[in-house]
């Protein structure tokens, strides 16, 4: 991961426990390490333990997260606790498995713990929003499907705890990109380059390393900011079209197609529908020391690329 200090110092964070430590928290936890924070993880992934024990972290425990067993496991305390676990597989299951039992065995052992702070990084899908405009904190959300749904309820558990008396952070996630993880670089330089959907829907996306950032920002803001919630987008969100004919111009590849008969597993699981909204993310910038390194997708998939 590239360094971040120009931006975000987390000088002024003490220690801070990372569950569902996978390709978000790894990179949190990197950019922690280098400022000196005392860094503790849980991952459900043993390999994923490993690579994290290597980094230097103070504790790494292997567990589920809606499991209550890791609560008596965990040895040190810490100030900030960053939940951004991800799905366990398994489809609504699995949702429901990781988001919602796992953020209320978190809030279970945070009643007894009361870290300072509890960040927990949502999604953007729970805004329903299809009419191509833009979209702030304040808008409503009335999930289009059922797993957006569980996030949003994994959110209101958080927000809506009594018994932790710390402050409560939500961050929206935009699609991640980044190293490693760049799905439409490899569908466009397939041989058949033929992408679901019409292309017309707007995509909101977010780099690795601004979403590290962005967290950051957000805990360091906790300091002084009261409890809230944040998106946290590029400032250009465009079209999937307008997006692929670029990345395709920069390997002077020809433009891909779309067929609107074909189905992402994103499409399929929404029944076909697809939200087409452009994200705001001025309240992270107004509210926090956020800077982006990557404001445009052109930037960031330019150094992918």
């Amino acid at each position: 991961m590239s360094d971040t200090s120009n931006a975000i110092d987390a000088a002024n964070l003490e220690s801070v426990l990372i569950t569902g430590c996978g390709y978000i928290g790894t990179a949190l936890a990197e950019h922690l390490l280098q400022k000196r924070v005392k860094v503790g993880a849980l991952t459900r992934n043993r390999m994923q333990a490993a690579r994290l024990i290597k980094l230097g972290l103070s504790e790494v425990l292997v567990d589920d997260l809606d499991s209550d067993q890791w609560h008596e496991r965990l040895r040190n305390s810490y100030k900030m606790v960053v939940n951004c676990v991800s799905s366990a597989g398994g489809g609504l299951v699995g949702y429901q498995k990781s988001y919602l039992e796992g953020q209320r065995s978190l809030l279970k052992w945070a009643c007894g713990a009361q870290p300072d702070v509890i960040c927990y990084t949502s999604s953007t899908s729970v805004y329903p929003q299809n009419t191509g405009d833009w979209v702030d904190e304040t808008a409503t959300t009335e999930p289009m499907t059922e797993r957006s749904s569980i996030l949003l309820q994994a959110e209101q558990l958080l927000l809506q705890d009594k018994a932790f008396m710390g402050k409560k952070y939500v961050v929206r996630l935009g699609g991640i990109y980044g190293p490693g993880r760049h799905y439409l670089i490899d569908r466009i330089k397939g041989e058949e380059a033929v992408l679901p959907g019409g292309g017309e829907h707007h995509m909101n996306l977010v780099h690795q390393e601004d979403a590290v950032r962005g967290i950051i920002a957000v805990l360091e803001a906790s300091l002084v900011n009261k409890s809230d919630i944040f998106n946290l987008c590029d400032a250009e969100p465009s079209t999937q079209g307008e997006i692929a004919n670029w990345i395709a111009s920069r390997l002077q590849l020809p433009c891909p197609k779309f067929d609107p008969m074909k189905k992402s597993p994103r499409m399929q699981r929404s029944n076909g529908s697809t939200p087409d909204r452009k994200i705001s993310s001025k309240k992270i910038t107004n509210l926090t020391k956020y800077l982006p390194k990557y404001p445009s997708y052109k930037t960031g998939y330019l150094e992918l690329l």
